[in-house]
């Protein structure tokens, strides 16, 4: 599997959002539950290690930014970061980032984000405005290298979420 699935990527009620979690819960086996948990925590762990120079990041660039990324009408929870936040071991936000069509997001607060980097979705997580890809390119090589290796674990795990769950993806996607 080369390509993640777009499935979720839409407006949800909060309702339909607590379904998945619960349905899903019921429907995969515990050793598929222990393979997506081993998974989740290996993104955890490299998105806790961007964490520092991501904030540090937006702290520089997001303040005087006219067209902020988070207010993007297209940024949504996929099935990866459901199944990463189902894994996650700690209760998932409260929703999707919309109900509505057109909606801002519901958790961009007056000082940013208002969700821990691990409960973000993917694309919060590893987009860089040009601004920010500018500042990635002054880094020193080790640390550009070590921001691309943390990107590709990460994408590497989301990857095997989505392939841990095979047989049952069509009923997570249903519900």
């Amino acid at each position: 599997m080369e390509e993640e699935s777009s499935s979720f990527r839409h407006p949800l009620s909060d309702g339909r959002w607590r379904n998945f979690f619960a349905g899903a819960e019921r429907i995969l086996p515990r050793e598929v539950q222990a393979e997506l948990r081993a998974h989740a925590r290996s993104i955890r762990r490299a998105v806790e290690e961007l964490d520092p120079w991501m904030e540090a990041l937006c702290a520089d660039t997001c303040p005087d930014c006219r067209d902020p990324c988070c207010t993007a009408g297209g940024i949504f929870y996929n099935l990866a970061d459901m199944l990463y936040l189902l894994a996650l071991e700690q209760a998932p936000p409260p929703g999707q980032t919309r109900t509505r069509t057109g909606e801002p997001c519901r958790y961009l607060g007056p000082g940013g984000c208002a969700l821990a980097r691990i409960q973000r979705p993917y694309v919060c997580v590893w987009f860089l405005c040009e601004p920010q890809a500018q500042r990635l390119s002054e880094e020193p090589g080790r640390v550009q290298r070590r921001v691309v290796e943390l990107y590709l674990r990460i994408r590497r795990h989301r990857l095997a979420l989505l392939e841990a769950v095979g047989p049952y993806r069509p009923i997570l996607e249903d519900l």
